[in-house]
């Protein structure tokens, strides 16, 4: 690693990053998604979910790239337009969004849980896959759907749930 040196100081210059455009949905973007397949999936602040499938891999070995044209997700309405993050899971596509849980498998949405809540982040430990949203903490399964975890903030009261990430040992929960 790299010592970046005392906060508030600039790091050392590495090597430039290039940035090259891939696709393009026209809205504000709020999530995104790599499948182990090569499809992109981009969730938007009010335009709803789009997906690129993969293109062809490249001879060299390199990443296989999106298509231009993403196409928009069909079926999405109202407070699902809202996406705040998406998850791999289960062999399945998950998005959170405003107006619930949504899974696909492709094109097609395969599951709806937690209908007409705001789910704001998503998270994968210890092979399942967790939900946040205002109401507390969810563990999703395809089988088993959405079950509510025991997690309470100082006074008792429901966590309500702004962020998730996850480490090999440990789900770390961010609220507001």
């Amino acid at each position: 690693g790299t010592d970046a040196g005392p906060a508030g100081t600039a790091g050392p210059d590495g090597p430039p990053c290039p940035a090259e455009e891939v696709v393009r949905v026209g809205a504000r973007v709020t999530a995104l998604l790599e499948t182990g397949d090569g499809e992109l999936w981009i969730g938007t602040f009010d335009r709803g979910l789009h997906r690129a499938a993969a293109g062809p891999r490249p001879r060299d070995g390199a990443e296989a790239r999106p298509e231009a044209e993403p196409a928009p997700v069909a079926g999405l309405s109202g407070r699902q337009l809202f996406v705040n993050a998406l998850a791999e899971h289960d062999g399945l596509v998950w998005a959170a969004t405003q107006g619930g849980l949504l899974a696909f498998d492709g094109e097609r949405r395969a599951l709806s849980m937690l209908d007409g809540e705001g789910v704001t982040a998503l998270a994968a430990a210890r092979g399942g896959l967790y939900a946040g949203t205002a109401r507390g903490l969810y563990r999703i399964s395809a089988g088993h759907g959405a079950e509510p975890l025991e997690a309470a903030g100082p006074a008792g009261e429901p966590l309500r749930v702004t962020a998730l990430a996850a480490t090999a040992a440990r789900l770390w929960i961010g609220t507001a």
